[in-house]
């Protein structure tokens, strides 16, 4: 095996190195090269590209035991979800190999682009095509284990609640503080039933890759097999986007784009309280509860704290 290369550059070397070493002694004398190093999340994980038994390959190295429990968690979801994701327009990659527990698990390759990727470079005349397929690849996945269950709305905002009292950046505390009283107010009046189904768990664009040529689009990263309101993944997808300033459309509702909300309404057929009540509400939440940290640079927090103001303005709306 060859040691990986450093990619992307803000990647500190030495634990580049460490991970590196400790990946190939988990592989041994196995059939297998890294050649990138793709992410290093430092006392959390690290990912590669390379080859394992002559495909192409990645691997996901865990550095704590919590996250070695959730890749083999991942690997027992993947396995599942194969059974009717393996072909077709929507798929996940066939997991190849698990060692250690749970340490390094690796999956074969998904061929294309990651969405968000896409989206930030191709030209606005494609953009449409995108949003529908990300709504379509959701509600194949969650269509097997989709159930009507009676709403819990407390623990979310109890754990929005208690992020939002870590927020350090000054442009964001208060846009904050008016977005969790809107989700304390917004949740009074969501009753009945909501969606759930086994989560996909980090359904971010950049989870999602597509490979445009062949009209098919990858799942993967999943991380999650408990059981959460499908509102949860969308919201996860809608704010990752707009926080980073990706509006496909152009236009806003609720602070993300319009347009990709709409997909998701439409593919899931959702009903008024859905689309205003229970995604609102999972978007407050997905807004709150992931805290933007030091090394956060002005750009993002400007486009951060555009996007808060814009979903106050239509949930006041949605109030009043």
């Amino acid at each position: 095996m060859t040691s990986p290369a450093l990619h992307p550059a803000k990647v500190a070397p030495e634990a580049a190195i460490a991970a590196a070493e400790l990946a190939e002694t988990l592989l041994g004398d196995a059939n297998a090269e890294l050649s990138q190093i793709l992410r290093l999340r430092p006392q959390r994980g690290a990912i590669f590209s390379g080859h394992y038994r002559g495909r192409s390959a990645i691997f996901h190295l865990a550095l704590s035991p919590h996250v070695a429990r959730a890749q083999l968690r991942g690997v027992e979801e993947a396995t599942r979800l194969r059974g009717y994701m393996a072909e077709g327009l929507y798929r996940v990659p066939e997991p190849l190999g698990l060692l250690d527990d749970g340490t390094l698990r690796i999956t074969a390759r998904a061929g294309g682009r990651p969405v968000l990727e896409f989206l930030m470079n191709a030209k606005p005349r494609h953009h449409a095509d995108v949003a529908p397929r990300m709504a379509g690849w959701l509600l194949h996945h969650a269509t097997p284990t989709l159930r009507w269950r009676a709403v819990n709305r407390g623990p979310w905002r109890k754990w929005a609640a208690e992020s939002a009292t870590k927020q350090r950046h000054p442009d964001l505390i208060e846009p904050e503080a008016r977005l969790l009283d809107l989700m304390q107010r917004l949740s009074h009046r969501l009753e009945g039933d909501w969606r759930v189904s086994l989560a996909h768990g980090d359904f971010h664009p950049n989870n999602l890759i597509w490979n445009r040529g062949r009209d098919i689009l990858w799942g993967i990263d999943i991380s999650a097999s408990s059981t959460a309101p499908i509102y949860r993944d969308m919201a996860r997808n809608l704010v990752h986007a707009a926080r980073r300033g990706v509006l496909p459309s152009g236009q806003r509702l609720f602070g993300v784009d319009r347009a990709t909300v709409e997909a998701f309404c439409d593919a899931f057929d959702m009903s008024p309280a859905e689309r205003d009540g229970f995604l609102p509400y999972f978007l407050c939440y997905e807004t709150l509860i992931r805290v933007e940290d030091e090394t956060i640079g002005p750009r993002r927090i400007a486009t951060t704290r555009e996007m808060t103001l814009a979903m106050i303005e239509d949930i006041e709306s949605l109030l009043t």
